[in-house]
């Protein structure tokens, strides 16, 4: 199916698509001169849906942004945007904006900012977010006075949150356990805000807002940060 949210905030452009579409049927969405080189991407995949996330993420690229526009990563995985026209690089190439992509169950997120970092992350919801989160949250980020349902809901959105952050920071090393902590929050609204604070080696290093949305089948987060000089 085509996107089913396309959001403008500011300067910031999420876009949502959800997959139902077989890998075949997303090639021929593709542009002609990019088939080839996407199918022998996915050839060797034989994850049906690992192949609908790749294709799936370079059909919204390539309809929202143009055709020409490709989706490239660098060592440590990171997707970036790069124009066909352009020589090989292995850094984004300007202007094309910073990229960030997600995909939980059938849902696909891409975020798109001209000028910050940005990191997203989609999470479909599950109860199994109760028993794992000891791997994520430390006892003190967790507030005081929910209900089961509510802290469920919570550890849901710090773990979204969390994997968004990482993304921004960039540092393949860090934990989220004990690199991240969150600022305990009350999530009473269906939008909301947190404060998210990224630690190395012990040492305050980036504080991050993140923003959170509520959906009945997912949770979504996103941050950005402003690049380094």
């Amino acid at each position: 199916m085509p996107l089913t949210q396309t959001v403008h905030l500011d300067r910031l452009i999420l876009l949502q698509w959800y997959m139902s579409e077989s890998p075949a049927q997303l090639l021929r969405m593709l542009p002609p001169d990019l088939r080839p080189k996407m199918e022998q991407e996915v050839k060797g995949i034989s994850n049906v849906h690992r192949q609908q996330e790749i294709l799936t993420a370079q059909v919204i690229v390539s309809r929202y942004l143009s055709s020409d526009t490709r989706i490239e990563h660098l060592a440590d995985g990171s997707p970036f945007l790069r124009s066909a026209q352009a020589a090989p690089s292995t850094q984004p190439v300007a202007p094309l904006p910073h990229l960030s992509v997600s995909h939980s169950g059938p849902y696909l997120c891409i975020a798109l900012h001209p000028d910050c970092c940005i990191g997203i992350d989609v999470q479909v919801r599950t109860d199994r977010i109760d028993s794992i989160a000891p791997r994520f949250l430390q006892p003190e980020e967790e507030p005081a006075g929910l209900s089961a349902a509510q802290l469920t809901q919570y550890r849901l959105i710090c773990w979204s949150a969390k994997e968004a952050a990482f993304k921004v920071v960039g540092d393949s090393d860090a934990m989220l356990l004990s690199h991240f902590f969150i600022n305990p929050f009350q999530p009473t609204s269906p939008e909301g805000q947190l404060q998210c604070t990224y630690l190395s080696d012990g040492h305050t290093t980036m504080p991050l807002d993140i923003h959170y949305r509520l959906e009945p089948e997912y949770v979504l987060t996103y941050c950005m940060a402003v690049p380094a000089n």
